[in-house]
């Protein structure tokens, strides 16, 4: 999985609504001697504001209205004090200017992820090694089973295997096993005997996460106030 490059603690100005990450001695020598002149800057600039410190809430979804590896990804993460929740949002104009933090009470809504199959890579790899042995309704058939196989599955039994680096809420996992058996069984019912060793292969090399059947697991943070869901990295 895409590391997710994102601050754990800051400082924050309640009076200004801004803030800043604290040196992580995990990091590299001159990218913490970086972050310790900008602490000490920020609390120079703020020493007669009411100042706390914040600490990411690790469980809690991460909106990103770009790829995170975008260094001008516009990030806003959970935060707590320990007592009130608050929103930090990390933005860059542009590469020459330095990383912004604004800080804000509030909660990110909860994530509702989802499972999808990448439906045209599917149904072009199913054509391909069965379309001659198979009528096209019977491929269609298939089709719209396992559609319906992947729509009843658990997000939560996926181990996702790797991000999608152009789409944040975005990851690809294999077949979980009982859902495996679950689509040998749809091969069986759907196709002519004599393929079946045919879809043992095809479920064999296609049902992984860099395969034809690739699972999704496509997360997003829902509005409902506007009727409408966004993005959320997972």
């Amino acid at each position: 999985m895409v590391k997710r490059d994102t601050a754990r603690t800051w400082i924050a100005c309640r009076q200004c609504g801004v803030a800043q990450p604290l040196p992580n001695s995990a990091s590299p020598g001159p990218v913490l001697q970086e972050m310790e002149q900008a602490a000490t800057s920020f609390l120079d600039a703020h020493s007669k504001h009411l100042l706390i410190t914040l600490f990411r809430v690790e469980e809690a979804p991460v909106l990103a209205d770009r790829p995170l590896w975008d260094p001008t990804a516009r990030v806003t993460v959970q935060a707590t004090d320990g007592q009130t929740d608050y929103l930090i949002t990390a933005e860059r104009p542009s590469v020459e200017e330095q990383r912004t933090y604004h800080v804000c009470e509030g909660r990110l809504p909860p994530v509702q992820v989802e499972i999808e199959l990448v439906t045209t890579e599917f149904r072009s790899a199913l054509r391909k090694v069965f379309g001659t042995q198979t009528e096209a309704a019977a491929l269609q058939r298939l089709e719209a089973a396992v559609q319906n196989l992947v729509a009843s599955m658990d997000p939560t039994l996926l181990e996702s295997a790797f991000d999608d680096p152009d789409h944040p809420s975005v990851q690809y996992a294999d077949w979980p096993d009982p859902y495996r058996t679950d689509l040998c069984l749809l091969g069986r019912r759907f196709l002519p005997e004599c393929v079946a060793p045919a879809w043992q292969r095809f479920v064999d090399e296609q049902a992984v996460a860099h395969g034809a059947l690739a699972l999704k697991k496509v997360a997003r943070i829902q509005r409902s106030s506007e009727g409408r869901s966004l993005p959320a990295p997972l």
